[in-house]
């Protein structure tokens, strides 16, 4: 059972977007599923890494990018390990 949040029906909900790798695809969607506030997901292919260093940043960096001020986010949760710092 994951303790990390208060209840849900304590206090007003929030609304985060989470954008991380997919490898994390489980781990990211349990914690969003059982917090308290809304945390919409996108993840973002695994071989990212595999990529030169400033193309992995540059796509990171559009996705964050492609999250618009409208859409009523607080912010914005980025997920990713350091597998590698890319070639």
């Amino acid at each position: 059972m994951l303790t990390f949040w208060k209840s849900r029906t304590e206090g007003a909900s929030r609304k985060f977007k989470f954008i991380g790798c997919e490898i994390l695809y489980r781990e990211a969607c349990a914690l969003a599923a059982a917090g308290p506030h809304r945390v919409d997901v996108d993840f973002l292919l695994k071989g990212l890494h595999d990529l030169p260093r400033e193309d992995m940043l540059r796509k990171i960096q559009a996705a964050v990018d492609a999250v618009t001020p409208e859409a009523g986010y607080e912010a914005v949760l980025l997920g990713y390990a350091r597998c590698n710092d890319g070639p």
